[in-house]
């Protein structure tokens, strides 16, 4: 062997996959972007930066967020207390459907602002995008440049799970992926926390591919997610049924995201020009940069075809982005569910605690809120509040209508 040359080893086997495992009734059961980013370049108007520095320091006073003299959708975005980004951003601004990361701009961009997936799915990505610019025009001055910072494009499968995906069928131009696995109790009770290994374990809940790279993708169990992570999530459930969802099936969510550097290249920077190119980014990204394939004997993974499964994905379109009009609803019910939840479970500490007719088994909860109105009214009374007052102001930080304000 020639002195500096490797030894090649034994070329790489592939064996044929036995019959082609497709699950019954899958189907895409919603298509559309889940995330927005825009940025703004330009100055920063100097009243702008005095007015969030007085709003920012009455926050720090308080310690909470305070409401600012802006709106977006019908929403009071309330100033936080703290920055983000290690001091690039000096104020943020936040609200359940629109957050600003504003900076003063001297090494970058003015303000970066995100458009939550809640707002897009109950609007529509169009006017998501159109109200987003009127409003940070507004903000910032006609002369500010916006463009397209990050993007979030989605598929919803309904019938599979992520454990239907074999690693050794995906043929991709990353570099690197895992497999996710979730929490896991053992024999002894002991629970392990979830973990990233490489390409092996018994349970699957979602492969990544490329995580913080410019062109990513992740392939993760939806249902479990809501359920585990994020329950005010569940309006997800009606834009799936209008889909065609059953209510039981699993659905697994095929999702790739782009950042800047990706979005240039592709030619889509400007945030309007992304409404035409959706199709074109899901084409590449599931027919050039990942294919899931039917593994065969055949050395060159580029010749093997086409998964019927991967095809369920790459057939998703993006042409009618449906919105869901009852997400504020759904997030309410929610809510409404935890706070009732919460409220029983401290009335009934408070009642423990007091003892006597408190504490029988015969009480009733009536006899323990009159307790507690007596003693919230003091309260408020030593803290010089009235009731209403923090109704209104809990209404602003939760995004919920307060007369007077209009909408961006």
């Amino acid at each position: 062997m020639a002195m500096g040359k490797r030894p090649q080893g034994r070329p790489r086997r592939h064996v044929a996959q036995e019959g082609v495992r497709m699950p019954p009734g899958a189907r895409v059961v919603l298509a559309g972007a889940d995330t927005v980013w825009l940025t703004v370049q330009g100055v920063l108007p100097e009243g702008l930066a005095v007015e969030l520095d007085t709003r920012k320091e009455t926050a720090q006073e308080r310690q909470e967020a305070v409401p600012s003299s802006w709106a977006f959708g019908g929403e009071r975005l309330m100033v936080e207390p703290y920055g983000a980004g290690k001091g690039a951003w000096r104020w943020v601004l936040r609200s359940p459907s629109f957050t600003l990361n504003v900076g003063l701009g001297k090494c970058g961009p003015i303000c970066r602002a995100r458009v939550a997936a809640e707002y897009l799915w109950k609007v529509g990505l169009d006017v998501a995008i159109s109200q987003a610019d009127h409003f940070l025009r507004e903000m910032f001055g006609g002369s500010a440049v916006i463009s397209l910072s990050e993007l979030h494009l989605c598929a919803d499968i309904a019938g599979v799970t992520p454990g239907d995906f074999a690693e050794q069928g995906f043929i991709s131009r990353s570099h690197r992926w895992v497999k996710e696995l979730p929490e896991q109790q053992g024999a002894d009770g002991a629970l392990a926390p979830e973990t990233q290994v490489q390409m092996w374990c018994r349970r699957v809940s979602g492969y990544a591919f490329s995580r913080g790279a410019a062109h990513s993708c992740a392939i993760y169990d939806k249902v479990l997610e809501i359920r585990q992570h994020s329950p005010d999530k569940v309006w997800f459930f009606d834009l799936w049924r209008a889909g065609g969802w059953d209510g039981q099936a699993p659905v697994t969510r095929v999702e790739f995201r782009y950042t800047r550097d990706f979005l240039r290249e592709f030619g889509l920077t400007d945030h309007y020009d992304v409404l035409d190119r959706l199709a074109d980014l899901w084409a590449y990204s599931t027919g050039a940069w990942l294919r899931y394939c039917v593994p065969s004997t055949d050395p060159n993974r580029a010749r093997w075809a086409v998964h019927p499964l991967w095809q369920v994905v790459q057939a998703a379109r993006f042409a009618a982005l449906p919105s869901c009009p009852l997400v504020r609803s759904r997030k309410r019910q929610v809510a409404l569910g935890r706070a009732v939840a919460t409220v029983v479970g401290y009335a009934s500490s408070v009642s423990a605690w007091l003892g006597g007719p408190y504490a029988s088994r015969q009480v009733d909860v009536s006899l323990v809120f009159h307790w507690l109105c007596d003693q919230a009214a003091a309260y408020l009374a030593a803290r010089g509040q009235a009731f209403g007052s923090v109704v209104l102001d809990k209404r602003q930080r939760f995004g919920l209508p307060v007369v007077g304000i209009v909408a961006a």
